[in-house]
């Protein structure tokens, strides 16, 4: 499903919610990749949108890495930078997304310079992210014998393990975080009001997370100009989270924007 907002195009890509149809979605998923990237050349050919920005739900996350992924390696054209604007591919958000962790470092490094920024959700609770895992593992493995036996090397990227990844890599995906083509937001439940600890839709379900992700997906507005606090962690990475007055911060940020909405209204 595809909504439009102002001067760009915004792709909503979204799975079943229902655990027991996880294995048709990666299925579907699978099929759908040389789709989904047809319909994002065409609509950068066809359209006149001045950002295309994708929002990926959940495992429609798999969908658009896989999508960026191919987009990244096509060497058709030798100007990265010519092929960039070619694509106009704004804002990537990532809302609780369940896809191999480790993949997707993978995958990221060849399609972040075709995307202007990345936003990565994370909720180190997400029930339904750690059952995907744990069918993950199961299926991999060949069952619950194996499964209580083992180790999983396929953390979620919204419920990631840098354990699962190299250090090289490691240290390389805690740099881009330093960087603004990569955001990483932290959801805690017991920051922001009106959620559950293990919830995995709060990206619609709570107030504050649509509002954030709106404000980035419409405006490409930085963590800072949306009200968000940052924090830096022991390893370096940078990560943005919702303080206690985002409420205040967030209608201060508004009207600050504003004059950059009425902008781009007036293109």
């Amino acid at each position: 499903m595809a909504f439009y907002s102002l001067n760009s195009v915004s792709g909503y890509i979204r799975p079943h919610q229902n655990i027991k149809r996880y294995g048709t979605d990666i299925r579907n998923i699978r099929q759908t990749v040389p789709t989904f990237v047809r319909y994002l050349r065409l609509l950068a050919k066809h359209s006149t949108a001045r950002k295309i920005n994708i929002l990926a739900y959940s495992a429609g996350a798999t969908l658009a890495n896989e999508a960026l992924e191919i987009l990244g390696e096509d060497t058709s054209n030798p100007d990265r930078n010519a092929y960039k604007e070619s694509l106009r591919i704004g804002t990537v958000y990532f809302a609780a997304p369940d896809t191999d962790f480790d993949d997707w470092v993978t995958q990221y490094r060849s399609y972040q310079d075709i995307v202007d920024s990345v936003t990565v959700t994370i909720n180190m609770k997400d029930s339904v992210l750690a059952m995907a895992q744990e069918d993950r593992r199961w299926k991999a493995y060949g069952g619950w014998e194996y499964l209580m036996e083992s180790e999983t090397t396929k953390s979620r990227l919204g419920r990631p393990d840098l354990d699962d990844i190299s250090a090289v890599d490691a240290e390389w995906l805690l740099a881009q975080t330093n960087t603004p083509k990569l955001d990483v937001l932290i959801i805690d439940s017991s920051k922001i009001p009106g959620i559950d600890k293990g919830v995995h839709a709060f990206w619609y379900t709570s107030p504050w997370v649509s509002t954030d992700a709106l404000l980035d997906i419409n405006l490409h507005a930085s963590p800072a100009s949306r009200g968000l606090a940052e924090h830096k962690t022991k390893r370096g990475t940078h990560i943005w989270y919702f303080p206690p007055d985002y409420e205040q911060r967030v209608v201060q940020a508004i009207y600050e924007l504003n004059d950059e909405y009425k902008r781009l209204r007036a293109q």
